[in-house]
């Protein structure tokens, strides 16, 4: 698209979305399907970020938030495991430290509650919309709300699904936890390494390239405009 072109673009748009990943597809439906007029500026293509390339899990179940009272329990040194579902690189950095220090003043009970409760709200709400997307898209990205188990190969992993179980119970989230003999009657496909599994229903998952790219062109169906290659660098607004 040529300069000119751009520029026409944008001054013609109500609504100007940077980034054309799930978040920005999902606004720029919303938006247009209200009427506004929408462009979206993807500096790429719309399937090579991380929207395009994740493990496309949908987990209603899921809402306990990072800062618990738990990972301080079990040692924040967990955050620095390179190989842990969330890592940080120790460096002399005063603005990590002090990232890490507000990080700390939030593992407590009341934030814990609150944030369980404010994720819960929002798995209601968004949860329903990807059953009605999923009806309308008839298979176009795999959507599959069967249900998911988290398989566990040591005692102490186990042992902490258990816990999580019962934190959930609280707060009307319903998990349940098996062993493993249990899942190999269920599937004899699963190994004898391991001891247990906690399962989430109706939580599934959808093929995530498949996604971005339905969500796209139901956007432009609405009339909604995609320029991919158009990094942003700045903007004002008046």
């Amino acid at each position: 698209m040529s300069q000119t072109a751009r520029e026409s673009t944008l001054k013609s748009a109500d609504i100007v979305i940077i980034g054309g990943g799930v978040a920005g597809l999902c606004l720029a439906w919303f938006a247009a399907e209200e009427g506004a007029r929408v462009t979206v500026l993807e500096k790429g293509r719309l399937t090579e970020g991380a929207s395009g390339g994740n493990a496309g899990l949908i987990v209603p179940s899921h809402c306990e938030p990072l800062p618990t009272p738990f990972i301080v329990a079990s040692g924040i040194r967990q955050l620095f495991k390179t190989d842990g579902a969330f890592s940080i690189k120790p460096r002399p950095d005063p603005a990590l430290a002090k990232w890490l220090w507000r990080f700390y003043r939030f593992c407590n009970p009341d934030h814990y509650g609150r944030a369980v409760g404010i994720f819960k709200k929002l798995n209601a709400i968004g949860y329903p919309l990807h059953v009605k997307w999923a009806e309308k898209a008839g298979g176009a990205y795999q959507f599959k709300p069967d249900g998911l188990l988290h398989l566990y190969l040591t005692e102490a992993a186990f042992k902490e699904g258990r816990a999580e179980v019962e934190r959930m119970k609280g707060f009307d989230i319903r998990y349940h936890a098996m062993d493993g003999d249990t899942l190999r009657g269920m599937d004899p496909a699963i190994g004898p390494e391991v001891v247990g599994a906690v399962g989430n229903a109706p939580d599934g998952c959808l093929n995530p390239p498949e996604f971005v790219r339905w969500l796209a062109d139901g956007c432009r169906q609405m009339g909604a405009r995609i320029v991919e290659g158009a990094e942003v660098y700045g903007f004002q607004m008046r």
